[in-house]
C-alpha cells in the first residue's frame, strides 16, 4: 500500500501522481483518458479507457490431460475472466476436438475462432451489458422450481421422458450459475466495472450467492429423477411443504423482502419431517422414501441459507 500527499495546483483544484508501477502496467502516456468511479462515499476507482481493447490470455496443453481435467481448467479460466483460451497438443485428435466444442457450449459468450492441427482457441464474445443479472437469477429461479416439482412428478407416474427432462434442463442452470461467478471474479480483479453491469459489488456477491445455492437445489432434482431411471414402479411421494418455501423464496429475492425471509426461516424451522405419503414396504420403496426425505431436507437447507442472505443484503443497502 502506498500513501500520497494531495497538491493544489491553480485555485480550488487538488492533484494526486499515479504510481509508475501501474502506469507502465496500464500502458499508459501523457493525455491518455481515465475513467473515474465513485461506487461509495470514500471510495475512488480508475480505470483506463483503453482497457476493454486489451485481450487477456491463457494456454493449455492438452497432452496429459483427461477429458475431465481439460474441462476443469477450461472452466476456471473462463471463471476467472480469461478472454482467450488457447489449446495446445501435438496433435488434437477427433474425439478431443469434439469434446472441447462441447465444453465451450458450456460456456456462455465463448466460441472457437481459429483450429487447426495442435492448437484450438476459444474466444469471449460475450458483452457483460447485455446480460441482466436480476434477470437471469428469475429464470435460474424458474427452471430450478420447476425441475424440484417435475422430479417429484416423474417419480410418482414413473414418467422417464419427464425425468430425464429434468436432467437436461440441470445444464442451463449451471451455465447461468457460471457466467454469474465469472461476472463477478471480474468486476473484483477490475476487469468490468460497477456501470457495465449496473450492479454493486454487494449486488453481485448477493446474487452469486443466491445463484449457487440454486444450483445445489438443481442438483437435488436432477438426483430425483435419476431414481426414475433406476426403475419401473410408481411411487406416492410428496414434497409440499418444500416446494411452496422454494416459490415463496422466488418472490422473497424478487422483492428482497426481509419480512417474507424472516417468514421462511420460521416455517422451516416449524418443519420436523417432510411428510411423505409412501408406505415403506419392501427395500426400494424405503430407498425411494430417504431418497426424498433427505434431498427436501437439504434443499430447506439451501432456501435457509437464501433467505439469511437476503436478510443481510437487505439491511446493508437500508444502511448504505
Amino acid at each position: 500500500m502506498e500513501t500520497r500527499k494531495l497538491q493544489r495546483t491553480g485555485g480550488s483544484s487538488l492533484t494526486i501522481t499515479l504510481p509508475k508501477k501501474w502506469i507502465a502496467q496500464n500502458d499508459l502516456n501523457d493525455k491518455d483518458l481515465l475513467k473515474i468511479i465513485s461506487p461509495t462515499l470514500h471510495t475512488l476507482i480508475l480505470q483506463p479507457l483503453s482497457r476493454n481493447k486489451r485481450i487477456s490470455r491463457s494456454s493449455i496443453n492438452y497432452e496429459n490431460l483427461t477429458d475431465t481435467m481439460l474441462k476443469r481448467e477450461i472452466i476456471a479460466r473462463f471463471i476467472s475472466g480469461v478472454d482467450e483460451i488457447i489449446i495446445n497438443s501435438s496433435r488434437i485428435s477427433h474425439e478431443q476436438r469434439n469434446k472441447i466444442r462441447e465444453i465451450s457450449n458450456f460456456l456462455t459468450g465463448f466460441e472457437i475462432i481459429d483450429e487447426s492441427a495442435e492448437k484450438i482457441v476459444l474466444r469471449n464474445i460475450f458483452d457483460p451489458t447485455k446480460f441482466p443479472i436480476p434477470k437471469n437469477i428469475e429464470k435460474m429461479f424458474l427452471t430450478t422450481i420447476s425441475m424440484f416439482h417435475d422430479a417429484l412428478q416423474a417419480l410418482k407416474e414413473n414418467d422417464k421422458m419427464l425425468g430425464q427432462d429434468v436432467i437436461s434442463r440441470d445444464f442451463e442452470i449451471d451455465k447461468l450459475h457460471l457466467i454469474i461467478t465469472r461476472q463477478r471474479h471480474s468486476l473484483s480483479l477490475d476487469k468490468i466495472s460497477q456501470e457495465d453491469i449496473g450492479l454493486t459489488m454487494s449486488d453481485l456477491h448477493y446474487y452469486e450467492d443466491v445463484a449457487t445455492q440454486l444450483e445445489r437445489i438443481a442438483d437435488h432434482g436432477v438426483k430425483i429423477a435419476r431414481a426414475v431411471e433406476n426403475s419401473d414402479r410408481k411411487f406416492e411421494v410428496r414434497s409440499v411443504n418444500t416446494s411452496l418455501l422454494l416459490e415463496k423464496s422466488h418472490d422473497m429475492v424478487k422483492k428482497l423482502d426481509r419480512i417474507l425471509a424472516h417468514e421462511i426461516l420460521e416455517q422451516i424451522s416449524a418443519i420436523k419431517i417432510e411428510t411423505i405419503s409412501l408406505k415403506v414396504r419392501d427395500p426400494e420403496e424405503a430407498y425411494v422414501a430417504h431418497l426424498v426425505e433427505d434431498s427436501s431436507d437439504r434443499v430447506r437447507g439451501y432456501i435457509k441459507n437464501i433467505a439469511e442472505i437476503t436478510i443481510n443484503q437487505s439491511a446493508e443497502q437500508e444502511n448504505s
